[in-house]
C-alpha cells in the first residue's frame, strides 16, 4: 500500500457515514419544513341551529379553525414559507350536557371568501342540510351523507334535478312543513327529499307569505328556517364567538334558568336611534325606534351563584 492511501475499507465506512449523516438532515429537515400549526382556535363558522337527535334537544354549527403550514421553497434566504387556511368541521352536540354527538371534518380551505365557507342551509326532520361547494345531506345521527348534488343529478336529460341551483342563495328551508325547496336555473322551484332522493316541482305560492313583496316568486327570500338561531347569536356577536373556547369548555347559550341569574334593570340613558331596513323580516312597528335598553349581568357556567357575574347582556 503506497503512503498516504486509506485502505478501502475506511473509505467505504466514511462515505457510508456522510451519506447515513445527509439521510439524518433531511428526516429532520422535512418534518419542519413542512410542519402544520394552529394559528387560532375553532370559533362558530355560521349561525347555531337547533334540533332534534334521537328525541332529545341538540345544537348543529359549524367551526372555523384558522392554520397555517409551510411550503417548502428553495432560496439563498428561506427554505420554506407559510401559508394560511382555514379548515372547517361539521359539529351536533347535546343540549344542554354539550356532550359531543358526531363531528365530521368539512375540509380545509385557503380562501374561505365569497361564499366558499360550508353553510348550514337548515334542518328537515333527522337531516341537516348544508352548502359544502355543492348541495349536501347529511344524518343527525352520525353526520353520514345522504345526498349531494351528484346523487340527486339523475340520469335521463329531462331530470328535474339537473337545473338544481349552482349557487348556496338558490336553496332555502321552508316551514310547516320543513321542507328544502330550490329557486331552480329554469326559474322554476322545487322541493328536494334526501331520503327518497328525489326533486320535484312545486308552486311557489304554498309557501308562507310575506309583507315585503307582493311577488310570490320572492317569497323564498323572506324564508325564517325552524331552529335556526336568533340574531344575538350571530357569529360577529361576541356571545357566540366565545361560545367555544381555548380552555377546552363549552360555553351553552343561556337556558331557562339561567336567565333568572339577575333582574332586567332598566338603562337610564337608552341606545342611539336606530336606522331600520327595509328588508327587515321582523315588525317595526311604523319605525318607533328604540324606546329603552335593559340590562341583565349573567355568570358563566364554573361561577357559583353567590359569585360576581362575568358580563352583561344589553337588549332594546
Amino acid at each position: 500500500m503506497r503512503p498516504g492511501n486509506r485502505p478501502p475499507g475506511r473509505t467505504r465506512s466514511l462515505i457510508l457515514a456522510g451519506l447515513g449523516v445527509i439521510v439524518f438532515a433531511v428526516i429532520v429537515a422535512i418534518p419542519l419544513m413542512m410542519r402544520d400549526i394552529q394559528d387560532d382556535p375553532p370559533i362558530t363558522s355560521g349561525e347555531l341551529w337547533a334540533a332534534q337527535v334521537d328525541g332529545g334537544a341538540a345544537l348543529v354549527y359549524v367551526t372555523r379553525e384558522e392554520r397555517s403550514k409551510s411550503v417548502p421553497i428553495f432560496t439563498e434566504s428561506h427554505s420554506s414559507r407559510y401559508e394560511p387556511y382555514s379548515r372547517f368541521e361539521l359539529v351536533v352536540r347535546r343540549i344542554p350536557s354539550g356532550a359531543v354527538i358526531a363531528t365530521a371534518p368539512l375540509g380545509d380551505l385557503k380562501d374561505a371568501g365569497d361564499g366558499k365557507a360550508p353553510d348550514i342551509i337548515g334542518i328537515v326532520g333527522d337531516v341537516v342540510w348544508l352548502w359544502h361547494d355543492g348541495l349536501e345531506a347529511r344524518s343527525l345521527h352520525d353526520l353520514a351523507v345522504k345526498a349531494t348534488t351528484a346523487t340527486l343529478a339523475g340520469t335521463g336529460a329531462e331530470s328535474a334535478s339537473d337545473v338544481l341551483p349552482n349557487e348556496r342563495k338558490g336553496y332555502a328551508v321552508a316551514p310547516d312543513p320543513p321542507r328544502l325547496v330550490a329557486h331552480g336555473r329554469d326559474a322554476r322551484f322545487y322541493t328536494i327529499d334526501a331520503t327518497a332522493s328525489s326533486v320535484e316541482p312545486m308552486d311557489p305560492a304554498t309557501l308562507p307569505p310575506t309583507t315585503l313583496s307582493t311577488r310570490v316568486e320572492d317569497r323564498m327570500q323572506f324564508l325564517i328556517p325552524p331552529g335556526q338561531a336568533r340574531v344575538v347569536t350571530h357569529p360577529y356577536n361576541a356571545m357566540q364567538r366565545s361560545f367555544l373556547t381555548s380552555d377546552g369548555y363549552w360555553y351553552a347559550l343561556l337556558s331557562d334558568s339561567d336567565a333568572g341569574l339577575s333582574d332586567v334593570a332598566r338603562v337610564e340613558d337608552p341606545f342611539e336611534q336606530l336606522d331600520f331596513c327595509s328588508k327587515a323580516k321582523f315588525p317595526s312597528e311604523a319605525q318607533v325606534g328604540v324606546r329603552a335598553t335593559v340590562r341583565m349581568f349573567y355568570r358563566g357556567p364554573k361561577s357559583g351563584a353567590g359569585s360576581v357575574p362575568d358580563d352583561t347582556v344589553y337588549n332594546t
